[in-house]
């Protein structure tokens, strides 16, 4: 289940959670507390283990998340603790000791949830945006440290957002740079990410204040020193975005974070949509092609011919 924007909710909310939550809370207003057992992955292979037993407590709900490769990025806790506490949840969602095949599980109490609005409505969002907190992280400490003026010339890190991909991140003293190999299964899929994704880069200067980015077949020099296997035979190439410290300014280093964890899921996506869209044009195309041809045969000369009392005759021509 992908994240959306849906009645007011941030983009980097679940929906399912946000939509468990909600209906668990109304449930328990109501007296009547729920009982479910929800598993769900995102588009980056984080997976949801969302578990509500009335019968064990009607106001706990436990909520487990597991990250690609069984492993969380570094400083993913810290940060959802942080994440937490800004929402002033720290109370009511406590940690818990990890659910088998997950990294972090999360006993929440809903009966310490606000009931007044908008503070109820926030703490939903808090929850929901639980994966943004734990994934970002790596990010948002190369952004904050760049935000601050503490950024140096480091080391290139890896990070993986998918079992078996990674895309990684070179900071620099006035810039962090992210490079994201793109990896198609099919070939078709890999030759229109190499049209689409040239055609971004090529266009990174005609929106003003964008991030500059590039495109780029063979793999960037920065990735020299990593992971071959991570880092060589992204057959749908390779784009690279450097962040500034205006892009993180002025309260936009969560949008910053949040943007760039996205972008393989945002590629992705374009990728395959506009795979549909060319298949719809083909297809469209040849049904005219088709009734051109279809119209232009040629009628038969021997036609059978009827005489006045009914009887068929064929003229030889």
């Amino acid at each position: 289940m992908s994240s959306a924007n849906v009645g007011g909710q941030e983009p980097r909310e679940s929906r399912i959670l946000h939509t468990l939550f909600t209906r668990q809370l109304d449930a328990l207003a109501a007296g009547k507390p729920e009982t479910f057992d929800v598993r769900t992955v995102e588009f980056d292979d984080v997976q949801y283990h969302v578990l509500a037993n009335p019968r064990e407590n009607e106001s706990r709900i436990a909520l487990s998340l597991a990250a690609p490769n069984a492993s969380l990025p570094e400083g993913a806790v810290e940060d959802v603790r942080a994440h937490l506490k800004a929402s002033s949840l720290a109370g009511a969602v406590e940690e818990a000791a990890p659910e088998r095949g997950f990294q972090l599980t999360l006993h929440c109490d809903l009966s310490r949830f606000p009931t007044a609005e908008p503070q109820r409505s926030a703490a939903i969002a808090a929850v929901a945006s639980i994966r943004a907190a734990a994934m970002g992280a790596p990010v948002r400490r190369a952004l904050a440290r760049l935000q601050d003026g503490t950024s140096s010339n480091d080391s290139v890190s890896t990070v993986c957002y998918r079992t078996g991909e990674a895309y990684f991140m070179c900071p620099k003293t006035d810039a962090v740079t992210f490079v994201f190999p793109v990896r198609c299964r099919d070939n078709a899929d890999a030759t229109i990410a190499c049209n689409f994704l040239q055609a971004f880069g090529e266009r990174r200067g005609l929106r003003h204040g964008a991030p500059p980015s590039r495109w780029d077949r063979e793999p960037p020099l920065e990735l020299r020193s990593c992971d071959p296997k991570l880092a060589n035979g992204a057959n749908g190439g390779y784009v690279s975005f450097t962040l500034e410290r205006r892009h993180v300014d002025n309260g936009r280093l969560e949008s910053a974070v949040w943007s760039t964890i996205c972008f393989p899921a945002y590629a992705s996506r374009h990728i395959k949509c506009s795979k549909a869209f060319f298949h719809s044009r083909m297809r469209r195309r040849t049904d005219t092609l088709l009734n051109v041809l279809n119209q232009a045969k040629p009628e038969k000369k021997d036609r059978e011919k009827k005489t006045a009392s009914g009887r068929t005759f064929v003229r030889q021509v």
